[in-house]
């Protein structure tokens, strides 16, 4: 279940992790066991938004275990936003 988050990219920057630092095979999302490796090959796949990168990955549907099942204690939505823009400016 995606739920609609509208950070700002100060409060993203803030909260998400340092992507440039996490190894590919470093997990994002703690509920469905989703690495970083797994949204960097949906993303070249042509996911450019947090839906489509959930849809393709099955990240971020399960926000019930969210705080418990992640060590940061919040959904990784932010996380996957942050990966979507570091890979953006890459290109």
């Amino acid at each position: 279940m995606i739920t609609h988050h509208s950070w700002t990219t100060q409060q993203r920057n803030e909260n998400a992790m340092d992507i440039s630092q996490l190894s590919e095979d470093a997990m994002i999302c703690y509920c469905k066991k989703v690495t970083k490796q797994t949204i960097k090959k949906a993303i070249e796949r042509g996911a450019t938004t947090l839906k489509e990168v959930a849809s393709i990955t099955g990240a971020c549907q399960s926000s019930e275990f969210c705080q418990e099942m992640n060590p940061n204690q919040r959904c990784c939505a932010i996380d996957i936003i942050a990966i979507l823009h570091y890979y953006k400016e890459k290109k």
